[in-house]
């Protein structure tokens, strides 16, 4: 330490000092403060969102989930034949997949109102599932009534191929509808 206060003693002459501040040295101060807490809040906003993302995207897949387990519950058919299990489960996955593109697709309230016939059929059809499943639960099962759950599906099915086929038909001319409006204005 010696050694540095003697080199400051002899070399004062040639070391600038200036006992007056910059000229804007607190505003530079003040602007690098205020820079640091506009980023320190962006990066905590950034968290905070991406923390948002991750809740939502896990509660949608948390749901998703449950939806698949519920699907992928064993069917009553597996309990009593291997043959019929196997085409209760083929017709179940079609049945969601068509589920699928009819939920994926959009219909306005007024053209829903047209389609109540395929909902009803739909609801009766599901009624009748879950008495089949039920005489099974009571009584045991037997071929008849594993026919009458494959017809079931199989009915299903048919009924929202056709309800999906409806809905493209209205949106198609919907569509056409309102391009034949914007040519006319």
């Amino acid at each position: 330490m010696k050694g540095f206060e003697e080199y400051l003693k002899n070399n004062r002459h040639s070391l600038k000092v200036s006992a007056e501040p910059e000229k804007d040295l607190w505003s530079n101060i003040e602007h690098k403060l205020y820079s640091r807490k506009q980023h320190m809040y962006r990066k905590i906003t950034a968290i905070a969102a991406s923390l948002a993302l991750l809740i939502a995207l896990g509660t949608f897949f948390k749901v998703q989930m449950l939806d698949a387990k519920n699907t992928a519950a064993p069917l009553p058919l597996y309990s009593y034949s291997l043959a019929y299990g196997n085409i209760e489960m083929e017709y179940n996955q079609a049945v969601s997949y068509q589920l699928q593109l009819i939920n994926e697709t959009t219909l306005s309230p007024q053209n829903a109102e047209k389609l109540k016939t395929y909902v009803s059929g739909l609801h009766s059809l599901d009624q009748a599932y879950n008495e089949y499943t039920k005489i099974i639960e009571e009584e045991g099962c037997n071929d008849m009534l594993m026919e009458l759950i494959i017809d079931n599906y199989r009915r299903k099915l048919e009924l929202l191929e056709d309800l999906h086929h409806e809905i493209t038909k209205i949106n198609r001319y919907e569509d056409h509808e309102s391009e034949k409006t914007k040519l006319e204005l």
